[in-house]
C-alpha cells in the first residue's frame, strides 16, 4: 500500500513538472513572438521596442499563438488522420480524403471568420482610426495569409511524404532524414514570415485589450516644458494637443502620428501628463 502511494505521488509530481515545463515553453514562445511582432510593427514608423520588460508581449504573442493554432488545427488534424489511415490500411480512399480535407479547411475558415467578428465587436465605441468593417476585413485577410504561411511546410511535408511512399511502394523505407531537415528549416523561415504578416495585417486591427495595437485618435496633455517649447511640431492649446494618432505606448515613451503631415513623433512618457482618449 505504501509503495502504491509512493508511486502515485511520484506520478503526480512528474505530471506537474511536465505541465510546468509546458507552460514555461508556451510562455517563452509567446514572449518572443510578441516582442518580434511589436518590433516589426513599430519598425515601419522608425521606432523600436528596446524595452524587454513589457507584459504586453505575452498578450501579443498569446494572441498570435491562439489565433494561428485555432486556424491550423483543422487542416493539421486532417492530414494526420489521412497519414495514419494510409499507414494502417495500406491504401487510400480519394473521396474520403477529399471530404476530410474539405472539412479541415472549412473549420479553419469558420475560425478565421468568427475571430474577425469577435475581435472587432468588443469595445467598438473606442475612437479607432479605422472603421470596424475595415478592421474586421483586415483581420480576416491577415489570418488567411498568416495561416497559409504556417500551413505551407506542413502541407508540403505530407505531400512529399505521400509521393515518396508511392514511388518507393515496392521497396518501403523511412523518409530520408534530409527531407525532414529541409522542411524543418522551411518551417522556421515561414514562422518568422508569419510573424511579420501578423504584425502587418492583424496586429494593427486588433484592440489593445486583446493584445493588438489598433491606432486610436487621442489628445495629449503635454508637460509644462513641452507646452512652452516653440519648436514643438504639435499644435496645442493650453498644453492640450490637437487630435493625433496614437501608434504605440510603452512605459518609457509614446509614438504618435500627425494626421495633417503624417510625421511620426516619439515623446518621452515623462513629458506626458495624460492622454485624452
Amino acid at each position: 500500500m505504501a509503495k502504491e502511494k509512493e508511486d502515485f505521488t511520484e506520478s503526480v509530481v512528474s505530471a506537474l513538472r511536465n505541465f510546468a515545463g509546458l507552460l514555461g515553453l508556451i510562455g517563452a514562445a509567446s514572449y518572443v513572438a510578441g516582442y518580434l511582432i511589436s518590433n516589426f510593427y513599430i519598425g515601419k514608423f522608425g521606432g523600436s521596442a528596446f524595452n524587454l520588460v513589457q507584459s504586453r508581449y505575452f498578450a501579443t504573442g498569446g494572441l498570435f499563438l491562439v489565433l494561428t493554432s485555432l486556424s491550423l488545427i483543422g487542416p493539421a488534424i486532417t492530414f494526420a488522420i489521412i497519414d495514419k489511415t494510409e499507414k494502417r490500411e495500406k491504401r487510400s480512399d480519394t473521396i474520403k480524403n477529399a471530404i476530410l480535407i474539405f472539412l479541415g479547411f472549412l473549420l479553419s475558415a469558420v475560425t478565421i471568420w468568427y475571430s474577425g467578428i469577435i475581435l472587432t465587436s468588443v469595445n467598438s465605441s473606442a475612437n479607432y482610426v479605422l472603421t470596424e468593417e475595415i478592421r474586421r476585413t483586415g483581420i480576416w485577410l491577415g489570418l488567411l495569409v498568416t495561416s497559409i504561411a504556417l500551413l505551407t511546410p506542413i502541407l508540403l511535408y505530407f505531400v512529399s511524404k505521400w509521393v515518396f511512399q508511392k514511388l518507393m511502394a515496392k521497396k518501403p523505407q523511412a523518409l530520408p532524414a534530409w527531407l525532414s531537415l529541409v522542411f524543418g528549416s522551411l518551417a522556421i523561415f515561414l514562422f518568422i514570415i508569419s510573424l511579420w504578416l501578423f504584425s502587418e495585417f492583424v496586429y494593427p486591427y486588433v484592440p489593445p485589450a486583446f493584445g493588438g495595437n489598433a491606432p486610436t485618435k487621442v489628445q495629449i496633455i503635454l508637460s509644462d516644458y513641452l507646452s512652452i517649447t516653440e519648436s514643438l511640431p504639435i499644435q496645442h492649446v493650453e498644453g492640450i494637443s490637437e487630435t493625433v494618432i496614437l501608434i504605440d505606448q510603452t512605459p518609457t515613451s509614446i509614438l504618435i502620428q500627425m494626421p495633417s503631415t503624417g510625421k511620426v513623433i516619439e515623446i518621452p512618457y515623462s513629458e506626458v501628463k495624460g492622454i485624452i482618449r
